[in-house]
């Protein structure tokens, strides 16, 4: 999934920063930090995103 973001965010313009702002994650068991995103609706594609969109303004 990491991945899938990493492309995407070299494909747009900016880098994709408007869309995704990539964070730390760190985990509160064991301590280990992970990559992480947070994503605004501009940021989903797909036959589903114009409906989460509309749904979300």
């Amino acid at each position: 999934m990491l991945d899938a973001i990493d492309d995407l965010m070299r494909q747009m313009p900016g880098g994709g920063s408007a869309e995704f702002s990539a964070h730390p994650h760190v985990h509160p068991q064991n301590g280990q930090t992970y990559r992480s995103f947070d994503m605004d609706r501009d940021g989903f594609t797909g036959p589903r995103a114009l409906q989460f969109k509309m749904a979300m303004a």
